[in-house]
């Protein structure tokens, strides 16, 4: 099999020259690497495919050609695409064609001792979370290796995972370029295009699905952290219909202290955990790196309806009672805006520990932000569940 290097780029993949594979590897966009190349790192990935990915590989084909397969005697040529470098991860892709199929997978490799840390919890997190599970909202890992690499007297270890790629899907952030904050869906393919507010809370509310869906109503543990402005979250945009995914799972446990399992606990459990998704889903920053950016009013309800159609879909699984999410609602409409802001202090504590701009950007809307979440719960039913929703708070 031959296997080319491109870089992925906004005008399409760029071949990579010999030139390029000379020059040293970024560890992050300002950090070289003491002695590794492009070159090395590509040549890396090549090894990692050859010697790892044939069973994994011929097995992930055979289930979508639903025939006997082995691809490396199959596949003539494929491409292993440079596509993100970030702080901890460098994301690749690997592409090829296979009776007339295109095939595109995820290679996430980690070389710092934090980023090998994060990305082998990262992976048995995912396969916690992804198998035996029929819905399709996470991105599924297929492998992870550790390579060690020779070169000359030096030597590094590479931590690399195979996995799922969603392709068509794009990271999206709040931009100011029209004065309007709208949500920026950033699209390789057809170019970078402004979202509607209607757009933007489909975004929303499918997040806010996700996220509650993998809510373990028994231990309290939940997807945490996450955040937009870190991209977590992808979309595919096409004729009017959004769908999001989420690609990265970087922890999964309690968020705050409840105490054991209990009618009371749970109860409790599922208000911190939506009085912190309603303001989580509203923290973002302008083009992904720029000021923290407080979500419009939309958001809100966008984190309501995501919220109670993840416990629907946890109950048609037969993990939660009807009569247990429709008395959660009828406890929620009963709090006063004074007994919510009294119980967003332990999260306010939290994020105190976070990022300051978020928490300052929290503090200075909280009260406002309180007001609108109480209006629309007020306003909210179950038998909206399914119908076409509005971005419009009304």
């Amino acid at each position: 099999m031959i296997i080319d290097y491109y870089f992925s780029a906004p005008q399409g993949r760029i071949p990579v020259t010999k030139e390029d594979l000379e020059k040293p590897f970024l560890l992050s966009p300002t950090q070289e690497h003491p002695f590794l190349t492009l070159g090395n790192y590509f040549d890396s990935l090549k090894d990692f495919v050859i010697q790892n990915g044939e069973s994994v590989l011929s097995g992930i084909v055979a289930q979508e050609i639903n025939r006997k397969v082995h691809v490396f005697d199959e596949v003539e040529s494929c491409t292993i695409n440079s596509e993100k470098h970030g702080a901890l991860y460098h994301i690749a892709s690997l592409e090829f064609q296979l009776d007339n199929l295109p095939f595109k997978l995820a290679i996430t490799t980690a070389l710092t001792e934090q980023g090998k840390k994060s990305l082998k919890g990262e992976y048995a997190l995912l396969k916690e979370l992804t198998d035996n599970r029929s819905p399709n909202y996470i991105s599924k890992p297929y492998l992870l290796e550790e390579e060690v690499h020779e070169y000359g007297k030096m030597r590094e270890e590479f931590f690399i995972m195979l996995g799922e790629w969603f392709e068509d899907y794009h990271e999206w952030h709040f931009s100011d370029q029209d004065d309007q904050s709208r949500i920026c869906l950033w699209d390789y393919l057809k170019g970078n295009r402004l979202l509607s507010d209607e757009d933007g809370f489909s975004i929303m509310r499918q997040c806010a699905h996700t996220l509650t869906y993998y809510f373990d109503l028994e231990s309290f543990r939940q997807i945490h952290p996450w955040h937009h402005a870190a991209g977590d979250f992808i979309v595919h945009h096409r004729n009017g219909v959004i769908d999001v995914k989420l690609i990265t799972v970087r922890g999964y446990d309690r968020l705050l202290d409840i105490g054991e399992p209990s009618e009371e606990n749970s109860i409790t459990a599922l208000l911190c955990f939506l009085l912190d998704l309603a303001v989580r889903m509203r923290l973002d920053k302008i083009n992904g790196t720029d000021d923290v950016f407080w979500a419009p009013e939309y958001a809100v309800k966008a984190a309501v309806e995501g919220f109670f159609e993840g416990l629907t879909e946890k109950h048609y699984e037969e993990q939660i009672t009807h009569e247990k999410i429709t008395g959660f609602l009828d406890i929620l409409k009963s709090f006063t805006n004074e007994e919510l802001l009294q119980m967003y202090q332990p999260l306010l504590a939290l994020y105190n520990e976070g990022d300051s701009n978020d928490f300052n950007i929290i503090l200075d809307n909280l009260e406002n932000h309180i007001i609108q979440l109480q209006n629309y719960i007020q306003k909210y039913s179950l038998k909206s569940l399914g119908e076409a929703s509005s971005p419009n708070m009304g």
